[in-house]
């Protein structure tokens, strides 16, 4: 497969075909053109800010590799003993108990580094924005690049980037501080890379760091070397020169589990005890149900056409395997994980292998079309044909806006600014010694205000009465921060004993003090 000459495409026309290298720049400024209105419209609605678990244990962790450190001591109350409590009373969202006094970041350190490396440059305001903005169209360009590299025509390579750029679930994860389009960006330039090594060997280092990029900020990518392995074939030049460019990254991984965790091969997510646990065979009918209701939602129904895949082997055997072995690794993997069929944004999980969906999707159909392409063409003119095209582009479009308007795509960075609202309010009006009870709203409050916190749901009534007594016998006022009203009734009305009074309401979060 190769790209058409776009003179051959125009003289079929009937027309005077434009010398290459003008097609060229116009088709460069008309694609620049569009990229920067898509960077300027994601930028509009961008929303890197500390909420949740995911955002604020990167950026928690991100000032921690400012620090110079990566544990540190649990910020527990005066007079108190940390034994005394449940692991995660005093440590904030998005950070976990490192033996009995400690934290340290509960989440790999690839996306924290970016946001830290950034934060030298822009500050640390900007800087996770600015990371989210640069992995997202980083992601549009590798999965544009990618349908180049397997010989598709300049006009479907478009047509694949835009596919992944409206997919519904890439917005939402686009526009808040998470890990999955950055986990996708990087395994796409790896694959891509790997894939360009076989005509010179020079690319297989850049490979490599992609790779070690790749697994720092998700270690399940390390699922990507299925397609890389494929890509590098059984050249023993390329894996010493992938395995030289990916070493930095795998010391720098191990270095940083050994500093945070104790142990070079524990990571933070093994607070959630073994791996194991997390996947289950009695799942998996159900997560296939979900891949089939979600998938056409989040790569358009045209996706589905990757899965005619297979009877492409003959014709373009290796291209097509590393494809194949891509889409199958990561949809096997997280069909058995017990969260991937939760919700639909859980999809996220398998994102890094959209780009090779898109791609097989459109060589699919590229089949297809060069099979019936004479007989359409001696029925319909090429304007007719070219009308025909734009429909259809046309009403992907419309289907993936629909889609994202349902799902409220855009609103992800919009409610992630709630949690720097609130913070900056409590920052301006509560006291400075106050000691809040928290749940999803500890981490940005640790980030932005470095207030006290204390995880309410970590508590019984002994060890509620404790805190209260140490409050008291250091004159701290306590308040409490929920995210929900329900959070708000449930915690603090029916499990936590006193009187609490509403204070202040920014968006979805409350603020309550004690008056008990």
């Amino acid at each position: 497969m190769s790209n058409p000459d776009e003179t051959k495409d125009d003289a079929q026309g009937g027309t005077t075909p434009l010398p290459v290298a003008t097609a060229a720049r116009r088709r460069l400024m008309a694609g620049a053109l569009i990229f920067v209105i898509y960077a300027l419209i994601i930028w509009k609605y961008m929303g890197a800010y500390a909420g949740g678990a995911d955002p604020t244990g990167y950026l928690n962790s991100a000032k921690l590799l400012g620090r110079g450190t990566l544990c540190i001591p649990q910020p527990v109350l005066p007079g108190l003993d940390v034994k005394d409590f449940a692991p995660y009373t005093f440590v904030p969202h998005g950070m976990r108990p490192v033996g009995t006094h400690e934290m340290a970041a509960l989440f790999p350190p690839g996306l924290s580094l970016a946001i830290f490396l950034t934060a030298k440059i822009t500050g640390w305001n900007l800087a996770p924005h600015l990371v989210m903005l640069a992995a997202c169209l980083l992601g549009v360009l590798g999965t544009a690049w990618l349908a180049d590299a397997w010989g598709l025509p300049w006009k479907w390579t478009w047509f694949a980037a835009l596919m992944l750029a409206v997919s519904p679930i890439y917005l939402v994860m686009s526009l808040h501080l998470m890990s999955d389009v950055p986990a996708l960006t990087t395994a796409t330039l790896a694959v891509v890379l790997a894939w360009k090594s076989r005509g010179r060997d020079s690319w297989a280092p850049a490979a490599g760091a992609m790779v070690a990029a790749a697994v720092l900020v998700r270690p399940n990518n390390i699922l990507v070397m299925l397609p890389v392995a494929i890509c590098l074939g059984c050249s023993w030049r390329r894996w010493l020169l992938l395995c030289a460019g990916g070493l930095p990254g795998a010391v720098f991984y191990c270095a940083f589990d050994h500093f945070a965790y104790g142990h070079a091969l524990e990571t933070g997510y093994s607070t959630y005890g073994k791996p194991s646990s997390l996947f289950d065979r009695a799942v998996i009918p159900a997560t296939l149900l979900y891949y089939a209701k979600w998938l056409p939602v989040c790569i358009t129904p045209l996706g589905m056409l990757a899965l005619g895949l297979p009877w492409l082997v003959r014709a373009a055997p290796r291209s097509t395997v590393v494809l194949l072995v891509w889409i199958v690794g990561y949809f096997a993997f997280y069909v058995a994980c017990v969260f991937t069929g939760m919700t639909w944004t859980n999809m996220r999980y398998i994102m890094p292998a959209f780009p090779a969906c898109i791609v097989g999707t459109l060589l699919v159909a590229q089949s297809l079309f060069a099979k019936s392409r004479a007989g359409i063409s001696g029925r319909f003119t090429k304007p007719v044909t070219a009308g025909m095209t734009l429909a259809l582009v046309a009403s992907l479009l419309a289907w993936d806006i629909a889609w994202s308007r349902k799902l409220g795509a855009t609103g992800s960075g919009r409610f992630m600014r709630n949690f720097y609202n609130a913070s900056g309010w409590a920052a301006a009006n509560l006291p400075a010694n106050a000691v809040i009870l928290c749940k999803e709203t500890g981490g940005s409050l640790y980030y932005y205000d470095s207030f006290q916190l204390v995880c309410s749901d970590c508590l019984d009534h002994e060890q509620w009465a404790k805190i209260r007594n140490a409050c008291a016998a250091s004159h701290a006022p306590i308040y409490a921060a929920m995210i929900f009203p329900i959070d708000a009734q449930d915690t603090l009305t029916a499990r936590l004993d006193g009187k609490w009074t509403l204070i202040k309401t920014v968006r979805d979060i409350t603020f309550w003090r004690f008056d008990g």
